[in-house]
């Protein structure tokens, strides 16, 4: 799975970032496609993985999102949202029908504040400070370690996801742009995207200086 989602919580927060690749083993599918989906007003889904399982189960989410909404005339808490999520990939275990897929739900609730969970394709969850899915991760995890703090503001959060992002266009060639979202009490906020472009040309100029040394 080359594609990454990543996401991290502030004190006040929740910033989610996703590449916008689709792909089918060695195929590129789709470059232009974001994997983070929107469930209700202040609280949003990023999927990695399968491009048809990831497509057809975060419309499940997000059509059933809209149900409850339509039936009860509020939202779904996130934790309800967690809930029903895990349990419906749990249940495809015991079929033939898995899912090949990982989330990250996070979202801002105006009484217990930000909340980012993670959910593997089991229907595993736990709530997390920072994290993600996919090859990306593998370089992003000593620069949570590092940098992380439940004191930072929405504009470190997004310097430390593009030194994330730095690091796996670095690493991984297949990587294209990465969408950013922010949750707060205000609601959805998208960031600028971060760019392949500018990553290659501060490459090029690394390259140049270590050239002309």
């Amino acid at each position: 799975m080359m594609e990454t989602i990543l996401g991290l919580r502030g004190r006040d927060f929740v910033m989610l970032t996703s590449d916008t690749v689709r792909t089918k083993k060695i195929m590129v599918l789709n470059d232009e496609k974001s994997k983070i989906q929107r469930l209700t007003n202040f609280s949003m889904m990023a999927a990695a993985g399968d491009a048809s399982d990831s497509l057809q189960f975060t419309d499940f989410i997000v059509r059933n999102m809209h149900l409850y909404k339509i039936i009860n005339s509020y939202h779904m808490s996130i934790p309800a949202v967690v809930h029903f999520t895990r349990t419906h990939l749990a249940s495809f275990l015991r079929c033939d029908t898995q899912r090949q897929l990982n989330l990250l739900l996070g979202g801002f609730d105006p009484w217990t504040g930000p909340e980012l969970h993670y959910i593997d394709r089991f229907g595993s969850s736990t709530a997390i400070l920072f994290g993600g899915h996919g090859a990306g991760i593998k370089f992003c995890g000593p620069i949570f370690d590092t940098l992380h703090s439940p004191y930072m503001d929405q504009r470190e959060a997004y310097c430390i996801l593009e030194k994330c992002v730095g690091e796996i266009q670095r690493r991984l060639w297949n990587q294209r742009n990465f969408d950013v979202f922010v949750m707060d009490q205000q609601g959805i906020t998208q960031w600028e995207t971060i760019k392949l472009q500018s990553f290659r040309k501060e490459l090029l100029l690394k390259d140049r200086r270590k050239v002309d040394s």
